[in-house]
Order: structure tokens, then sequence, then C-alpha cells
């Protein structure tokens, strides 16, 4: 996840997974789940419809994990927070089964790594979304970013 993830910003996946036959207070995870979603250096949103598909319906969900730009000594506001929304908004999340984890890494940093620009980004947290089992793509891909392409076609012409 820290490698696909944008720049400092968090990135959230919901964990599903199933137990062994032979221990069910292990749980083993199988899948994490990158929903569309909004973020920040603080915190991630995510929408409120959890997903559905075939490749982890016989799983039960674990959680989630996001990355964050430094390590917390606890788990911060903004995490709490999501986590009992979830857990209030859906009943299969279980507050004794599902968990929250973080991961950090703090990359090198200097002003020639980035640029500011206009950002225009639409969220909508009640929006339906389809599944795409892969893995994901990195963050600048060119799927990521249509209108940069679509400038170098303009230019040529």
């Amino acid at each position: 996840m820290i490698g696909v993830r944008p720049g400092r910003n968090d990135l959230g996946g919901y964990l599903y997974g199933v137990s062994p036959p032979d221990n069910p207070q292990v749980k083993e995870i199988r899948c994490v789940v990158l929903p569309p979603q909004w973020d920040t250096h603080e915190t991630v949103h995510l929408p409120n419809i959890l997903p559905e598909h075939e490749s982890f319906k016989d799983m039960e969900p674990l959680g989630w994990i996001h990355t964050q730009p430094n390590e917390l000594p606890q788990l911060s506001p903004q995490d709490i927070t999501t986590h009992a929304k979830i857990m209030n908004d859906h009943a299969s999340w279980n507050g004794e089964k599902t968990i929250v984890i973080t991961c950090s890494f703090t990359s090198g940093y200097a002003p020639s790594h980035y640029e500011k620009v206009q950002l225009d980004v639409r969220h909508d947290v009640d929006m339906k979304y389809d599944l795409i089992l892969s893995d994901p793509k990195e963050f600048y891909h060119e799927i990521h970013r249509p209108s940069h392409f679509m400038n170098f076609s303009n230019e040529e012409n």
C-alpha cells in the first residue's frame, strides 16, 4: 500500500479474511480492497457503502488499514471516528473482531518534489462503485491522470 499511496497523503483499504478451520481465534488477511476515496495528510474519507465482490463474499470483514505520513503513538481521533462510523453503519463489522491498522513511511522531501496546483475533486460518500480484481496501479500511472496526457495530445495538434 505504501508504494501506491499519493505522496504524503493517506490511503485506506478494507481488510477481509478468514479463520483457519483449526483455530477460530486466528484471522488471516486474504484481501485488501482499495475503494474510491479522497484523503489528506491527516485522514482518509471512505465511501459509506461497503464494497461487494464475488472474490471476497465468503470472507469476514477484519477492519481497515491506512497509510499515514508519520508514526503516531496511538490511533488518531480521526481513525477512531472513522472506525466507529463504519461499525455503526454496518452490522457486519463487529467491534470485537475488527481492527484499525496504520502504517507509516516518511520518504525523502525536497521543494523540487512537488508543484502547487489547483485541484478540483468531487467525492460522494454515497456513490455506487465497481471493483476490479487486480494489483493497484502506482500513484503516477497514466490511468490516474488522463487530463495530463490530453495536454500532450493538444500540444501536438
